[in-house]
């Protein structure tokens, strides 16, 4: 639709070329972080690893144009010390996730399927201004749902139900544990497979849910990654953070305001981290 003007499409006051520099920016600032870190752990780089990010250096060099080179402004040698200095990060990020159990149980990972019928309690505006109703209109809204679930309970079928009267963009929903709210988490765990709960008030409005499946096998293996994942995150985060809160940044701001976006058709390399994670696959 844009073409080459997206780049200087805005949101929020700031263009899209503005926010690709800035997310650049912090992605730089990370691994070289993450660099300073491993001189605290004494995490380095051994021979099979060297070898392996001068192997790609060499292969992703080797597939620029002249032209690629010259417009990206990289050398043999600056491809193979940026490469050095992601998977001195990825190590870094090892070590520091190394004790973290990848064990989950099926309790704590379990994933339930439901059906909802949800009233909203809140109208939108045109550019999606969210406007709570008043005591009046969310009395009324209970009140439909509650109509809705007394049809149900007399042998209305759910599912037409839903289809007719859901104000949510989803009829069925695979959740676990901590990934909705918790009132609508609370009364769906407690239902049984086919079991239909009370009214639920919850903070988009009032919900009918029923459960699908109490236990759904495939979600809840998908969910244990899930779970792992974030478990990790969160150790490298607080261990990240701690170590980056007392460092002071210098940026050469004059090199950095020079820097821009370079919108050029002959240029079409784009596989940097796919050969770097050719050699250095990503931990599952």
């Amino acid at each position: 639709v844009y073409g080459s003007r997206i780049w200087k499409t805005e949101k929020d006051g700031v263009t899209l070329a503005e926010s690709v520099r800035e997310n650049a920016l912090a992605r730089i600032t990370r691994v070289k972080t993450m660099n300073l870190m491993a001189a605290r752990y004494n995490v380095t780089l051994d021979r099979s690893e060297l070898s392996k990010t001068g192997k790609a250096a060499a292969e992703y060099y080797d597939s620029l144009s002249p032209h690629e080179r010259s417009v990206l402004g990289v050398t043999s040698e600056n491809v193979r010390g940026m490469y050095n200095e992601y998977a001195l990060a990825d190590k870094v990020y090892s070590y520091i996730i190394k004790d973290i159990n990848p064990e989950v149980s099926d309790d704590e990972a379990r994933t339930i399927t439901v059906s909802q019928i949800l009233i909203r309690t809140y109208s939108t505006a045109a550019r999606g201004k969210r406007t709570e109703f008043n005591t009046a209109e969310k009395q009324a809204a209970k009140k439909k749902c509650e109509d809705i679930l007394a049809k149900i309970r007399s042998g209305a079928d759910f599912d037409e139900m839903a289809r007719k009267y859901n104000e949510d963009a989803e009829n069925t929903l695979s959740f676990g544990k901590g990934q909705v709210e918790q009132k609508f988490e609370d009364a769906a765990f407690n239902l049984g497979t086919d079991e239909i709960s009370g009214v639920v008030e919850t903070a988009d409005g009032y919900r009918i849910i029923k459960c699908i499946t109490a236990f759904d096998k495939q979600q809840t293996e998908a969910n244990k990654k899930n779970i792992v994942s974030k478990k990790r995150q969160e150790v490298f985060s607080s261990e990240y953070d701690s170590f980056a809160k007392p460092l002071t940044r210098s940026l050469n701001e004059k090199l950095w305001d020079r820097t821009e976006l370079v919108n050029d058709s002959k240029v079409t390399v784009s596989d940097f981290f796919d050969i770097y994670r050719k050699y250095f696959p990503q931990d599952s």
